[in-house]
């Protein structure tokens, strides 16, 4: 029997990636892959020099570069970003301002 997959869908808007683990999301832009169903996914930013995590949304929220979720529901459609069986994230970098860390 085939195991029961979920869709993890990232869109990364500015400068920086998204990477997953388990592995399998390595994502400048917009990316996707499939993961076991029930299974719990570690996404982590990284920023370009020069810029941070403005905001996160869908399955993530919030300014940390770190975002952990399951992939429990039967049906996710998070920030309009995902079809049916799928989990969505949007992660916004921005500039850092000057003289900011």
């Amino acid at each position: 029997m085939t195991p029961i997959k979920r869709t993890v869908l990232v869109v990364v808007e500015g400068k920086g990636k998204v990477t997953s683990t388990p592995r399998g999301i390595t994502c400048p832009r917009t990316c996707r892959n499939f993961f076991p169903k029930d299974s719990r996914v570690h996404l982590l930013a990284h920023p370009a020099s020069g810029w941070r995590v403005a905001r996160w949304s869908g399955q993530c929220t919030g300014k940390s570069v770190r975002c952990n979720f399951w992939l429990t529901t039967d049906h996710e459609c998070s920030a309009q970003l995902c079809a049916t069986g799928a989990f969505g994230v949007h992660v916004v970098f921005v500039r850092r301002a000057s003289g900011l860390t």
